[in-house]
Order: C-alpha cells, then sequence, then structure tokens
C-alpha cells in the first residue's frame, strides 16, 4: 500500500455517488438510502450542480427521532440538508483531505474535478484503505 501522503482522493473515493433533488421528501431521501445501502446523499441543489447540498441517513434519523414518521412524507430536503459543502479536488493529496476533514468537523466530502461531481470520499473509505 502507498503512504497515504502520496496518495489522492481520486484514488480512494466512492464513485459514482448518489445524487438526489432538492425537491425530494426526507423519506424519498431515506428510501434512496436504503436502496442503495449508502448513508449519505448529495443534493443538487441546482441541475449544473455549482451548489451542492448533502443529507445523511444520520440527519433523518434524527428528525424522526425529534418529530416522528408521519412527518417525513411532507418534509422536504432543501430544509434539511446541509449547505453549503466543504468539497476537495479529485488531486488533493489524501493527508490534505484528512486534515480539512478533521478541521472542519466533515465526515464526508464531495470529491470534485473542476466544478464537476466525481465521487465522494469518507471516513469510511479511509478506514478501508487501512485496513486492506
Amino acid at each position: 500500500m502507498k503512504p497515504i501522503t502520496s496518495m489522492k482522493a481520486v484514488e480512494v473515493m466512492t464513485s459514482p455517488c448518489i445524487t438526489i433533488s432538492k425537491d425530494m421528501t426526507l423519506r424519498e431521501a431515506a428510501r434512496v438510502m436504503t436502496k442503495a445501502h449508502c448513508h449519505s446523499l448529495i443534493v443538487e441543489v441546482d441541475s449544473e450542480l455549482r451548489s451542492l447540498g448533502i443529507i445523511t441517513c444520520k440527519d433523518v434519523v434524527q428528525i424522526l427521532a425529534d418529530t416522528g414518521a408521519e412527518v417525513l412524507e411532507e418534509l422536504l430536503v432543501c430544509d434539511h440538508m446541509t449547505s453549503p459543502l466543504v468539497t476537495v479536488q479529485t488531486d488533493m493529496p489524501l493527508d490534505q483531505c484528512l486534515a480539512l476533514m478533521r478541521m472542519t468537523g466533515t465526515r464526508r466530502v464531495p470529491v470534485m474535478e473542476c466544478s464537476e461531481l466525481r465521487g465522494i470520499l469518507s471516513y469510511t473509505d479511509i478506514l478501508r484503505l487501512v485496513g486492506a
């Protein structure tokens, strides 16, 4: 295994990542996460991905605990997503990605190439690398 100081975000990220519309309900988002076996979804705020958000399994579960399952059909992703996002570029060294994630308290970061979404980098991706 290469040292993480010589690896780039693109080498470790998960791609493609799943994107959803900001106008979906939280119930719909939960269904997408369940079906795709993932813990987060990138939210497209506009059709050109110039602006991104994220909704996570943790977000949905916290809302569920606070309000109950009945309201998930009424609540929109755009009202509960995290935005704006911390992002990294595909060529960013992995150790710098980790430092940024730690500094900002972010567990997942979209990986961009210029202004195009290429994937998502998470603590789980990095853990898989170390545990391999």
